[in-house]
């Protein structure tokens, strides 16, 4: 079974019909090479999806209340920016969504951890130069998120860096082992 996943329309008259459109809708497909989803099954079979929306492309989250995302609510993690790259999604041991995605204002790689929507985020990391076109993001054996992405310059290229928070609360930071006594 397949479903499209709002707001995805087949023609410029759907988007003016439903009031989100504006100048910036991608008819140009200016976005059309930054639009991108990450996608996380719970469990209980129930997908969690992290997209760059193609209209304005704000970060988004969408929580499917049901395994076939019949019914969902959503939430804006970062505003609309023609910079951002798509957010990187993984699920932690407890199950929470652990999102990736850039501040493009402060400049900075963010990530958000979400129950369902109810989301805190942190900073993790200053760009040096740039947003990059890349983010990307699995868990380390001690279940803490590694976070790749690309930091561009205009001058200076890109670079690609590996960043492991260790600013986050517990659960994501390892706690010492215990030695038997």
């Amino acid at each position: 079974m397949t479903r499209p996943v709002a707001p995805i329309w087949r023609d410029i008259r759907d988007a003016e019909a439903s009031g989100d459109i504006n100048e910036r809708f991608d008819e140009s497909g200016e976005y059309g090479d930054q639009v991108g989803v990450s996608l996380a099954v719970r469990a209980d079979g129930r997908p969690l999806i992290a997209y760059r929306s193609a209209v304005g492309g704000a970060v988004r989250l969408l929580d499917c209340r049901t395994p076939d995302c019949g019914a969902a609510d959503s939430l804006t993690l970062a505003p609309a920016g023609v910079e951002h790259a798509a957010p990187a999604l993984v699920l932690d041991r407890s199950g929470r969504a652990l999102v990736a995605y850039q501040d493009l204002e402060r400049r900075r790689l963010m990530l958000a951890t979400c129950t369902g929507l109810d989301c805190t985020t942190t900073a993790v990391r200053n760009m040096r130069h740039g947003p990059g076109p890349n983010v990307a993001m699995t868990l380390d054996v001690g279940g803490r998120p590694v976070i790749v992405w690309t930091d561009v310059g205009s001058d200076l290229g890109s670079e690609v860096v590996i960043t492991v928070p260790l600013n986050l609360p517990w659960p994501h930071r390892s706690r010492p082992s215990r030695t038997a006594q």
